[in-house]
């Protein structure tokens, strides 16, 4: 499964770079949980592919979901195969931080409103400031 930035190796995607209002943040959060709660039908074996991670020694970046469920290094998906959906909308807005640097210029140029510029691979591997937390 290629999971983007829905779900990480160690955590979630940010519901709050579309609208950081607390409301607008809680609905996105509720609806990310909704999503995640489809991926746990996943079987064991499949393998998840995130669009990326802030630990760049782990190659190839990829597990299997199983090992997820399992893991304890991923809460939030914790909260989600617990059906805590509370837990998890909460811990998202009280652990949300800045939005990163390059978001809106990153946006601009998926967008194909603007050519890179620059060093494009530190715009892409930089820290990964799409997780929840």
């Amino acid at each position: 499964m290629l999971s983007g930035d829905t779900l990480f190796l160690r955590s979630v995607g940010r519901p709050d770079l579309e609208d950081g209002a607390e409301e607008a943040v809680r609905e996105a959060a509720g609806q990310l949980f909704d999503s995640l709660e489809r991926l746990t039908a996943l079987e064991d074996e499949t393998v998840v592919l995130p669009g990326h991670f802030s630990d760049e020694s782990i190659r190839p970046l990829a597990t299997e979901f199983g090992d997820l469920r399992e893991e304890t290094t991923n809460e939030l998906l914790s909260y989600v195969g617990d059906g805590d959906e509370e837990a998890f909308v909460e811990t998202i807005v009280e652990s949300l931080a800045d939005e990163p640097a390059n978001y809106n210029e990153i946006k601009q140029i998926n967008w194909g409103r603007e050519q890179p510029v620059g060093d494009v691979e530190a715009l892409e591997l930089g820290p990964n400031n799409c997780a929840a937390n």
